[in-house]
């Protein structure tokens, strides 16, 4: 018998007890399995030291796949913070599912160091667990992507305009970057591009119909929101324009809502604070 049949026949050997050891004593191994389907990911590599049985569940590549499509229903909270001295950015998530909080990994090197907090610009599919951080990098164009399920960075195709200090949003599945500077903090652009996260690609969207200054943005439904999110009084009449992705279309603000929007929104529920 050659060493190489040996290999195999003790590989063969180990399935055979993991299938029939359960992976939770008492209980049926498919009811052991939804339970390590909902734990957290960054336990993943202290649960497979528990045992055998437990690290050939958790790296099959079904009990991926598994994970995957019950994240559906586990979506995250992500929040960064910014550190003026070092100009360096953590990231974390909360698991709304555990109530646990979690530091993410360090992102691409080329966000090692920010200028600024407000130079890049971050959108989410939460149910998915993604997290889609734009700009700011050594490259104005750049953009990177943290999936949950395997709790690691990757690279995405670049924006087709470089810009920094802009907004973004997730709309129908898909990322939107608006507006913004092209080199920091001089010419602005009316340009607005879309991702699709499904084919890795870029393409171009209907343009601001004008430049706006500090924005602040909002997704509700198939509409993005933007307004310049001035501080009261106001000096010039605020601006704002609402796009459509189903039409590809932009329209002004309603006048009291651009009034009245001076800060820092967020979206419950379908209405916008």
């Amino acid at each position: 018998m050659t060493e190489t049949q040996t290999s195999i026949d003790q590989q063969e050997e180990e399935e055979t007890r993991t299938k029939t050891k359960p992976l939770i004593p008492g209980l049926p191994n498919e009811i052991a399995e939804l339970c390590l389907l909902r734990l957290p990911y960054p336990y993943h590599a202290l649960l497979r030291s528990v045992s055998s049985s437990w690290n050939t569940t958790i790296t099959n590549p079904s009990f991926l796949l598994s994970k995957q499509s019950l994240s559906i229903s586990s979506p995250y909270l992500f929040v960064f913070s910014f550190n003026k001295s070092t100009a360096k950015v953590q990231w974390q998530s909360l698991d709304l599912s555990s109530g646990r909080w979690f530091v993410l990994p360090p992102m691409p090197s080329s966000f090692a160091k920010i200028s600024s907090p407000h130079a890049l610009s971050c959108a989410s599919t939460p149910r998915q667990g993604k997290l889609f951080v734009l700009g700011g990098g050594e490259s104005s164009r750049s953009a990177v992507v943290y999936t949950a399920l395997t709790n690691r960075w990757s690279l995405a195709s670049p924006m087709l305009s470089p810009r920094t200090y802009f907004v973004s949003g997730n709309l129908n599945g898909k990322i939107t970057a608006v507006g913004g500077s092209l080199d920091g903090g001089g010419e602005a652009t009316k340009d607005v591009e879309s991702y699709d996260p499904e084919s890795d690609t870029w393409k171009e969207s209907a343009r601001l119909p004008m430049v706006l200054a500090k924005y602040d943005s909002a997704v509700i439904g198939k509409e993005m929101l933007v307004t310049e999110g001035w501080a009261w009084p106001f000096m010039f009449p605020p601006m704002g324009h609402v796009y459509d992705s189903d039409k590809d279309t932009w329209r002004e603000m309603s006048g009291g809502m651009k009034e009245g929007w001076t800060g820092v929104s967020v979206v419950v529920r379908g209405g916008c604070s």
